[in-house]
């Protein structure tokens, strides 16, 4: 049975499936299985929150640059600089920690596994998980920056910054939250 859930994102359709009367069988799987496949939802995640930050900073410094104001164009205001550098440097850094998680998640994944690989694999697991936090947090701080320097125009259907707005908040949620997701690690190391 598939049904679909109420979403934030008009973009992304989410919908629960339910299995009634399937038969099932376990599936033999090494210790790492988990950690190796949470690694790679988190990395995956990360990297398109990535690209929705580098999206709505880049439709932020086209608005600043059309939109004038006192007889210039607002991007030249020094404030509005600074504020769109801030939003460039935890975008970078977002995609910084991306670029790791995804490298660690791919080497773990490697068909050569050896007698370390699931040290690798819980590594990884670390690295996408800061990554999936660092970056769910960055873009919902851009998003929000973006709307604020796009003004009242910015929650309109003329401009998509607020998709960039409902899709960072939606990705926050998947795969756990990010106060989930340090909280299990905190409670994993023992903490």
């Amino acid at each position: 049975t598939v049904t679909r859930v109420p979403v934030m994102d008009p973009t992304r359709t989410l919908s629960r499936v339910e299995f009634d009367g399937a038969v099932a069988t376990a599936i033999a799987t090494r210790p790492s299985f988990l950690a190796r496949l949470r690694a790679a939802g988190w990395a995956a995640i990360s990297a398109e929150q990535v690209g929705a930050a580098r999206a709505a900073l880049d439709a932020t410094v086209r608005y600043t640059q059309e939109r004038t104001q006192f007889g210039r164009t607002i991007g030249s205001f020094q404030a509005l600089k600074h504020r769109m550098a801030d939003m460039y440097v935890r975008a970078e850094t977002a995609a910084s920690l991306s670029y790791s998680a995804a490298a660690m998640v791919a080497a773990a994944q490697s068909p050569w596994d050896g007698p370390d690989s699931d040290d690798a694999a819980y590594a990884a697991e670390i690295e996408a998980a800061a990554a999936k936090v660092y970056c769910s947090e960055a873009l919902q701080w851009i998003t929000g920056e973006a709307i604020q320097l796009h003004g009242g125009v910015g929650i309109t259907w003329e401009y998509d910054v607020h998709l960039y707005f409902k899709r960072a908040h939606g990705t926050a949620q998947l795969l756990g939250q990010p106060h989930e997701i340090l909280a299990a690690l905190e409670v994993a190391a023992g903490l």
